[in-house]
């Protein structure tokens, strides 16, 4: 049974442990001079809280503080790191034709660097010189630096007879390196020495940039677009409907965002919509269709992480249509876009940066229901009961939770197919008491129901495999004025039985 049905059969529940009592009949001594006796049954309180609490599957029930209730559906969160929207630093070359050089570079395609952090790779050279003569020769980079020192290399060309001269200084660290490019370029600078001192210019300096990762990057990041979730979300509240309604009167959908990406980020949802379980599409409507600016750390709070919420309620968007048209699920995309507004203040982002978020719909227990119709079949075994020629059961129940709540019970084969009920009709086993004005219970209600079942009804009960609970469910007050559940409503039921024993 879903959790609608926990929450709302918790009398029914009472109703069938007496009803699966019958198997107990069997162990009755006979009672010669005593043919006709009564048995208590159940004489039992239990509330809401009570029925949640001998639940295995209440994970979507939200308690709050001051007992109110709310199923909430809240899909498994999706993460999009910074990491994965910033292309992988390839390898690229680097060229020295003069003793100082600034080439540009384009790390990536999207985001124009002003500082790097490297966490690693590596950078490689390779040395040509014309002159007959050794050489001493120093390279350094004043835009790569660690604790303010640039980086900086150094070989000897040896000249052994002939020309030109080529040497390789293999591959070197810049690991916890920062690499400064104020104007998307990379300056190189190197120093050429014969034996003499004096200064001199080699043929070529080429070299390679290896596996660079990093860890933290400060720029301007370009416009872009990315998605943030697309995924379903399920509600099973409807599943064991059959008729009738439910409105619920204040549903809500939560969008909950946490970003560490250090860039404006706004939200979009590109598309969402719900499937009834007639298989019918609707479509969402809100007032955030042409973005919503969620919140993002500063500059200067790196690590820093920022928390944003987007509602959906019965004030901005037809959420109340789409719950009351009964959705087994809500499809939905959302995108995010980086600077939407093409800004060209510099953000940052880092290795650990991401965008967090979940879906979640919160229905409050706060509505109305007309004939709204559940169904829930089981297994059913009763054992032999004998001499036994006719029982008659009394249920009484005082109910303090805010609901009509009409019963039938089915007995049926393997195929489902009946072979008795319960009652002869619909019947009513809790009538809902008297609500304020703010839907909250005034005071509970008393119901009495008598229930005859001859030997020969007894006897066919006993072949049945399955057995079928139907209720019907409305609201207080014919159903015109939502009502509010809470946790410590209950319902008192006293179930007894008077039995007729064949001599």
């Amino acid at each position: 049974m879903r959790k609608l049905a926990l929450m709302l059969f918790c009398t029914a529940v009472l109703l069938i442990q007496s009803c699966q009592n019958f198997d107990n009949f069997g162990e009755i001594d006979r009672i010669d001079h005593n043919p006709e006796f009564a048995i208590p049954l159940v004489h039992s309180s239990l509330s809401i809280q009570q029925a949640l609490d001998a639940s295995d599957n209440i994970s979507i029930l939200n308690i709050a503080a001051d007992g109110s209730m709310s199923l909430d559906y809240t899909q498994e969160q999706s993460t999009t790191k910074a990491s994965t929207l910033l292309s992988v630093i390839d390898d690229f070359p680097i060229a020295m034709i003069d003793s100082f050089t600034s080439v540009p570079v384009d790390i990536f395609e999207n985001l124009s660097i002003h500082k790097l952090h490297l966490k690693e790779g590596t950078l490689e050279f390779e040395i040509q010189s014309s002159h007959t003569e050794d050489l001493d020769v120093y390279i350094s980079f004043p835009g790569i630096t660690q604790d303010g020192s640039p980086f900086e290399v150094s070989t000897e060309l040896n000249y052994e007879g002939s020309s030109p001269v080529v040497t390789s200084i293999n591959a070197r660290s810049i690991a916890d390196f920062e690499l400064s490019m104020p104007n998307g370029e990379i300056e190189m600078r190197y120093e050429a020495y014969n034996n003499a001192g004096e200064r001199v210019l080699v043929d070529l300096i080429t070299g390679v940039a290896r596996s660079w990762q990093y860890d933290y990057i400060e720029g301007v990041w370009n416009k872009e677009e990315f998605l943030i979730q697309k995924d379903t979300v399920e509600i099973d509240i409807f599943d064991n409907w059959v008729n009738g309604e439910v409105n619920f009167a204040d549903p809500q959908l939560h969008i909950h965002l946490k970003n560490s990406i250090g860039f404006p980020v706004q939200m979009k949802i590109q598309n969402m919509e719900a499937i009834t379980h007639d298989g019918n599409k609707i479509l969402f409507s809100s007032n955030f269709e042409e973005g919503i600016d969620i919140a993002y750390p500063g500059l200067n709070e790196p690590g820093a992480e920022k928390t944003s919420t987007i509602t959906l309620d019965k004030n901005n968007s037809n959420i109340v249509s789409i719950l009351n048209a009964r959705p087994k699920s809500i499809i939905y995309e959302v995108k995010g876009i980086i600077n939407p507004n093409e800004a060209q203040e510099a953000g940052f982002v880092s290795d650990e940066s991401q965008l967090k978020g979940i879906i979640s719909v919160k229905l409050p227990l706060y509505g109305m229901a007309n004939n709204f119709t559940l169904e829930s079949i089981s297994d059913f075994e009763l054992d032999e009961i004998d001499e036994i020629e006719e029982a008659e059961f009394k249920i009484i129940t005082n109910n303090g939770i805010p609901v009509d709540l009409n019963m039938q019970v089915f007995f049926t084969d393997e195929q489902e197919t009946v072979i008795d009920s319960l009652f002869e009709d619909w019947q009513q086993i809790m009538a809902a008491p008297d609500t304020g004005a703010n839907g909250s219970v005034i005071n509970s209600n008393e119901q009495t129901n008598l229930v005859a079942i001859s030997e020969a009804r007894m006897n066919a009960i006993q072949q049945a495999k399955k057995i079928k609970i139907q209720a019907n469910i409305s609201t207080a007050n014919a159903a015109t004025t939502p009502v509010r559940i809470y946790a410590e409503q209950e319902v008192e039921v006293r179930a007894g039985v008077k039995l007729k024993v064949n001599n």
